[in-house]
């Protein structure tokens, strides 16, 4: 699901409030510093005010841009890291996926053969007890085992 986008410089809705918090946090500490410093001048309390001011609103811009640009370009480094880290952990699970059905198929394999390979020695060793008990001689040969198996 695509998160709603703002019209102020394509941020998203979420960081809209802290940035505007951000903002009147950094203005307010700004206007306190500047404040300060105009107030320790000898001047009339009204040029302090102006002084103030002018320097305030000069500085109002550069900090949204900087406020706005930090939370875009972080946010956006976030998103893509995001992305990167599922991508690879969708390609490992299909990775681990196709290696369990390959191994799995293998293995089936072996099984498959090990069963065969029990079977027809059962039939070959029920035919060599039939053959010795009728006294018969048996020269037919064991089957061979399968490659792969090595167990009996």
């Amino acid at each position: 699901m695509k998160k709603q986008r703002a019209t102020l410089l394509s941020t998203t809705q979420a960081w809209i409030s802290l940035e505007i918090i951000l903002l009147f946090f950094l203005e307010i500490v700004y206007v306190i510093i500047f404040w300060r410093y105009e107030s320790a001048k000898d001047q009339a309390t009204m040029e302090a005010v102006i002084a103030t001011a002018r320097n305030v609103s000069v500085c109002i811009l550069p900090t949204i841009v900087g406020i706005v640009g930090m939370f875009e370009i972080g946010g956006e480094i976030m998103i893509r890291f995001t992305r990167l880290m599922q991508d690879a952990i969708a390609e490992g699970i299909a990775q681990g996926i196709a290696q369990g059905k390959a191994e799995g198929k293998a293995e089936g394999k072996v099984e498959g053969k090990v069963e065969v390979y029990r079977a027809w020695h059962a039939d070959w060793e029920r035919r060599r007890q039939a053959a010795a008990e009728k006294g018969i001689p048996f020269d037919e040969p064991p089957p061979p085992k399968p490659e792969g198996i090595t167990e009996d």
